[in-house]
């Protein structure tokens, strides 16, 4: 293919070569030029990065362009941009008109609603009005999100989890929260699946991980677990009889240099009042024990943590009561 002078002829057969050599099955779930090198087996995404690799390679400048339903590639010449369905050994130039076009999105399978008469027209149109040219990194990182996409349809959200944060690092920008949001509901659904097996310190390190730019409903998803988890964690706590380990865990939490979703003021209310009770029983125990001295240090840190004592509010009549005994009890 180098001895070949025209560029634009040289991309042609490029792309016969690679269908003749490489690329030997349409798979819409190959994602990977792993599954070409073994089986052959390719989709869009796949195929483009590979030609446009190649393409590259022999001076022939390429590009992907990414619509709603697929990828396809265009190659640079003299004569202008060319586009390449790399899914096609005859897919050099295609014919864009609605009618062979149409029969193309059928053929792959690429639109879940093609074929019904009254959506043909808005797809053809989002596929012209919405269609992006990106380089290839980015393209890769299209790649990592369909792959994180099917992982997750077959329960592996470890896996998607992994792939996306890859994807995340070389999106571009302007995609950035879509993948975002993707990732943030995978690490919520991990940590709600901690939380159900016990591990709930093991559910809050995964929300830790979710992406600041999450938001909309998946932002409150997670903001509930984290109030969820946390108030779990404290009340076992709390019942085990380990009250300092639930007073240091909520100052921690109280304390976090986090912005976005993770910010205290989201879990700082429920916190305030788990936090109260937990200097409360931890000062209780130590007064007990006639360890003095200790429960008045827990009972400074209480005072300089909430000098007017707000979350005091949030208490009954008789805790409120029993409380200020405590307090009193204490300082004797």
């Amino acid at each position: 293919l180098e001895a070949v002078v025209d560029p634009g002829e040289r991309a042609r057969r490029l792309l016969r070569a690679l269908h003749a050599r490489e690329l030997k099955s349409y798979l819409p779930d190959a994602t990977t030029l792993l599954a070409i090198a073994e089986r052959g087996e390719f989709n869009c995404g796949s195929s483009a990065v590979l030609y446009n690799i190649v393409a590259v390679r022999l001076d022939v400048p390429a590009r992907a362009v990414v619509v709603p339903s697929h990828v396809y590639a265009v190659v640079f010449t003299a004569d202008g941009p060319i586009e390449v369905e790399t899914t096609a050994a005859d897919g050099f130039a295609p014919d864009r008109s609605s009618r062979a076009y149409m029969r193309f999105i059928l053929a792959r399978e690429l639109h879940p609603g093609i074929g019904d008469s009254s959506v043909n027209g808005d797809v053809l149109r989002g596929e012209r009005e919405l269609a992006a040219e990106i380089d290839s990194i980015t393209l890769l990182s299209l790649m990592l999100t369909n792959r994180a996409a099917l992982d997750h349809a077959r329960g592996d959200e470890e896996g998607a989890l992994r792939r996306l944060q890859r994807a995340r690092r070389l999106v571009q920008e302007d995609r950035r929260p879509q993948v975002a949001w993707f990732e943030a509901a995978l690490v919520n659904n991990l940590a709600h699946d901690a939380g159900q097996r016990g591990d709930l310190r093991g559910a809050l390190r995964i929300l830790d991980t979710a992406p600041a730019e999450a938001s909309g409903d998946v932002r409150r998803m997670l903001e509930h677990n984290r109030r969820v988890l946390c108030r779990e964690l404290v009340e076992t706590l709390l019942a085990a009889g380990r009250h300092q380990e639930a007073v240091t865990f909520i100052d921690e939490q109280l304390d976090a240099r986090t912005e976005g979703w993770m910010a205290p003021r989201y879990i700082a209310p429920e916190l305030q009042r788990l936090h109260l009770e937990a200097y409360r029983d931890c000062v209780e125990t130590l007064v007990a024990a006639q360890q003095h001295d200790r429960a008045k240090e827990i009972l400074r840190a209480a005072r300089e943590r909430y000098p007017e004592d707000p979350p005091l509010l949030a208490l009954d009549v008789a805790q409120r009561q029993l409380w200020i005994r405590l307090l009193l009890k204490a300082e004797r």
